[in-house]
């Protein structure tokens, strides 16, 4: 069973879900096909049941509070939303290609963008020379955009992170213009100290938190 929280934002509603498994879903409301994977979710968390579990479950309740917390933290300039991995994430539409691809976005520093090209070459690899390689290449970015594009765990997962090789933000599930706001926040929350101003008033400075897991 799914519990569903809505998370205010000055970019808009936010709508997050977890179940036993973990956080299924967190993404602006509005968001390109949010009510369809909604339904989805809904759908893959009544089907598996806490009878499947292998694992320990998730207190979906604990769950939403913390992620409603680090959303608060983000948007308050203190940082990641989960910055030591505490939240179990369970997205309901994960392949093997896009686990990797997620893993590499997950990479990418605070405030720090990089290019679609660069994702793609760590998670396939580098490509050969010539013009297969170039084909290859443009085959790989396609691959990790479209993977960028399932994501439905915005902000943990940072896919707003990456950007044009031309430098500007393209492909964004919740908007390019939030996408935009999202990178320009980061960054001027680092530059003008905002960043450990947050950190301090959401008392995140100095927290010891638990070990590592989800994703």
């Amino acid at each position: 069973m799914l519990h569903w929280l809505t998370i205010s934002t000055p970019l808009g509603p936010m709508r997050a879900a977890a179940d036993l498994r973990g956080l299924r879903v967190l993404d602006f409301a509005d968001r390109r096909n949010m009510d369809r994977h909604c339904q989805l979710a809904e759908s893959v968390s009544a089907a598996a049941g806490p009878a499947r579990l292998v694992f320990s479950p998730a207190d979906p309740v604990t769950t939403l509070r913390l992620v409603a917390e680090g959303v608060e933290r983000y948007f308050a300039g203190a940082g990641e939303v989960d910055p030591a991995g505490e939240v179990r994430l369970a997205p309901v539409n994960v392949t093997a290609f896009r686990r990797r691809a997620w893993a590499a976005l997950r990479q990418i520093p605070y405030a720090q963008c990089q290019s679609y090209t660069l994702q793609a070459d760590a998670v396939c690899g580098p490509v050969r020379r010539g013009a297969g390689g170039v084909r290859e290449a443009s085959n790989h970015v396609r691959a990790v955009a479209a993977a960028n594009a399932a994501n439905y765990l915005s902000l943990i997962i940072p896919c707003h992170r990456v950007i044009g090789r031309n430098g500007q933000p393209v492909g964004y599930g919740g908007g390019v213009q939030r996408k935009r706001w999202l990178n320009a926040f980061e960054q001027e929350a680092v530059t003008t100290g905002l960043f450990a101003d947050g950190l301090a008033r959401t008392g995140a400075a100095g927290f010891e938190w638990p070990t590592k897991g989800g994703l």
